[in-house]
């Protein structure tokens, strides 16, 4: 019975977990740059068929430029458009210049 009771509580609390983490959204973590890149990135007119993941890595010049170092991703369209939309692109959101930056990026598609 004393078995029975510590499963039931931890079946209790695993399930409280999983249904406050669900509760957050997205929106909450959204800071001024990954919401800059969003609208850059946002318009694309790529039928991907499926959504796409990358990996870009860049670093901020002294004139508040990105320079891109490395997009890591397998699609080539992806690639070109995120090259095309954000190499020395002027950025409006305060970054450390000089740092390099590692952001993951998913490009949905639109069925």
């Amino acid at each position: 019975m004393k078995k029975v009771k510590v499963i039931l509580v931890a079946l209790t609390l695993m399930l409280g977990t999983l249904f406050t983490t669900a509760a957050t959204t997205t929106n909450e973590l959204k800071t001024p740059f990954s919401a800059e890149i969003e609208n850059l990135l946002d318009d694309n007119n790529l039928l991907l068929g499926v959504d796409v993941f990358a990996t870009i890595t860049f670093v901020v010049n002294t004139e508040g430029e990105l320079v891109l170092l490395d997009v890591d991703t397998d699609n080539q369209l992806v690639k070109q458009l995120i090259k095309e939309r954000l190499s020395y692109y002027k950025i409006k959101a305060k970054m450390q210049k000089g740092k390099e930056y590692k952001v993951p990026v998913r490009i949905v598609s639109e069925q």
